[in-house]
């Protein structure tokens, strides 16, 4: 059986939330709304990925002799662990108010933002 945490309810598919968080030494109860972080539903493999990844220090030449997989299937992975942890969407963000500030100071104009923006 996989015990991996789910985030989407199978029945209704919205989102799930943990209710109860539990002491198993004094079985104190504490009830409440608690959001499942990104880091608790990775797989086995996304996370024995990352484990490896760190070691490595984010070398991926590195994690890539680790794990005995190619360059591009290690670059895929960290694409899909970036996408699993929601980086990507602060990162472009961060990108997008990068922008808007360099327009405020006349730095860029705004075809340049939508040229970038595009190329996403």
């Amino acid at each position: 059986m996989n015990n991996t945490l789910t985030r989407i309810c199978p029945i209704c598919k919205e989102q799930l939330m943990i209710s109860e968080l539990s002491c198993l030494n004094c079985n104190v109860k504490i009830h409440g709304n608690f959001i499942i972080p990104n880091l608790l539903i990775l797989d086995d493999n996304m996370m024995t990925f990352l484990k490896i990844f760190l070691i490595a220090r984010g070398n991926i030449k590195e994690a890539e002799r680790q794990l005995n997989i190619s360059y591009p299937t290690v670059k895929k992975k960290l694409d899909e662990l970036i996408n699993i942890l929601g980086l990507e969407s602060q990162k472009f963000a961060k990108d997008i108010n990068k922008m808007l500030d360099d327009l405020e100071d006349n730095k860029i104009n705004i075809e340049e933002i939508i040229r970038q923006t595009k190329r996403r």
